[in-house]
């Protein structure tokens, strides 16, 4: 497992799968351990300053590495760049 950074409510951690496509689960659960709560697949997962959202990696459209974000109860994920990859 990987875990993200520690806050006062809960953590945020990447869950290894036996996908070769994304690397893992993204996962939330609260700081005493209980309440694991499956997010979407992706790599990288980062909250953000505000703790607002959850940023991650993913290759979900098979196109390259995409940067998404999604909310941390799960709801709308968002791809905010087209791709991290810029083919020549």
């Amino acid at each position: 497992m990987k875990f993200g950074r520690l806050t006062a409510v809960n953590r945020l951690f990447r869950m290894d799968s036996n996908s070769n496509n994304d690397g893992g689960y993204i996962c939330v659960m609260n700081s005493d351990g209980s309440g694991v709560t499956r997010l979407t697949e992706g790599t990288n997962p980062t909250w953000s300053p505000d703790g607002s959202k959850i940023a991650f990696t993913s290759n979900k459209s098979g196109n390259g590495l995409q940067l998404y974000t999604i909310n941390p109860d799960g709801s709308v994920e968002t791809n905010v760049m087209i791709s991290l990859i810029i083919r020549r």
